[in-house]
C-alpha cells in the first residue's frame, strides 16, 4: 500500500478537507477527513476507472491508512 502525497487542501468556513490518493495493489482509494460541525469524519473511496467515487465506502480501509498517517508523522 502506498500513498501519495496530499493532493487537496481545502479550507472554508464550513470545514477542512485533507484527501490523498492511496495506492494498493491495481486500486486507487481517495482518502478523506473533514471537520464538520466539531466531528471528525473519516472516508475512503474506492476510485472507478471515471476518477470518481464509487458508493461503497471503505471504512475497514481508513484504519489502516489513518494508522500509516500516524506513524509517518512520528
Amino acid at each position: 500500500m502506498k500513498i501519495s502525497p496530499k493532493v487537496i487542501e481545502l479550507q472554508s468556513t464550513l470545514y477542512s478537507v485533507h484527501s490523498y490518493i492511496v495506492t494498493t495493489g491495481d486500486r486507487e482509494f481517495l482518502y478523506r477527513e473533514y471537520l464538520d460541525f466539531d466531528d471528525i469524519v473519516t472516508n475512503a473511496y474506492l476510485i472507478n476507472e471515471d476518477g470518481k467515487d464509487v458508493t461503497e465506502s471503505c471504512m475497514f480501509f481508513v484504519r489502516e491508512i489513518q494508522q500509516m498517517l500516524d506513524e509517518a508523522a512520528t
